[in-house]
């Protein structure tokens, strides 16, 4: 079984704070992250995986790692290293949340748009996330990922009401690709879903529909409590007719129009 990418940097963090005499044995770094010391030494010296229940434990006992070096390798590992005062989100969570079933795996945790306003106010407290539906979802390898309910139609035709979004969370601004989709909770204007543009060294994210009724507009970070990168969809949309049916069908009606208009017989062809 290959081991993850954040499994890799986990094996990392773990050598470098044992270098900073962060702890003294495996024994006590597994206690203070609540997990058994077997389990670390699986993944240390194994073939084992992180769970994100051993992440959660591991950014609780030590909140100066960085996250985005965990998901991504992307230095600095730790916060308080040259360079690693990293722009963030204001309150940001600093523990990735999650849902875990009884065998250790993680649940895709569903947030419906009737859950958006407690959502705003729960997003990090892991027992209102419990609360939440929790469905496991095979076939899909990404981190931390959350399913969100689309509400309006502001990203017509792209994504409807009630599709389902699978998303991937995004922990550093920096991260952000421009003209991807995503999910935004905000403070004042509650979740939800646009294509996103950031301009490097500036502290504010441009926010665009594809529903063109909607305008654009701009967003300061610290107006954002959490962002989710959109990387797939389930939708119960039909799709359209193929677009040359639809060409032909357009023609046709200008032919029949153009006939009326000249005083032709429809389907005669003459004068």
């Amino acid at each position: 079984m290959a081991q993850r990418i954040e499994t890799i940097n986990f094996k990392k963090i773990f050598t470098a704070l044992k270098k900073q005499n962060a702890f003294d044995t495996t024994t006590e770094f597994s206690n203070r992250l609540g997990v058994s010391s077997q389990n670390i030494s699986n993944i240390i010296n194994g073939p084992g995986n992180v769970s994100f229940k051993i992440l959660q434990g591991l950014f609780r006992a030590f909140p100066k790692i960085n996250h985005a070096y965990l998901h991504t390798g992307r230095e600095p590992m730790f916060f308080d290293e040259p360079g690693g005062n990293i722009s963030t989100y204001e309150k940001a969570p600093q523990i990735i949340t999650a849902t875990v079933s009884s065998d250790g795996e993680e649940m895709a945790v569903y947030v419906p748009t009737k859950a958006y306003a407690g959502y705003l106010k729960g997003y990090g407290d892991p027992e209102f996330l419990g609360s939440l539906p929790a469905v496991r979802i095979p076939f899909f390898n990404i981190p931390s990922m959350r399913l969100f309910e689309v509400g309006g139609d502001s990203m017509e035709p792209t994504v409807f009401e009630k599709d389902i979004l699978f998303c991937q969370q995004v922990l550093n601004p920096a991260d952000i690709r421009n003209g991807r989709m995503y999910v935004v909770v905000t403070k004042h204007d509650g979740i939800v879903v646009k294509r996103l543009m950031k301009h490097r060294g500036e502290d504010n994210v441009n926010l665009y529909s594809d529903n063109k009724y909607y305008e654009p507009y701009s967003l300061g970070l610290g107006e954002i409590m959490e962002l989710w990168y959109v990387r797939r969809r389930l939708t119960g949309q039909v799709p359209s007719p193929d677009t040359m049916e639809d060409r032909i069908y357009e023609l046709e009606k200008l032919v029949y129009d153009l006939q009326k208009r000249l005083n032709i017989n429809p389907g005669k062809g003459t004068l």
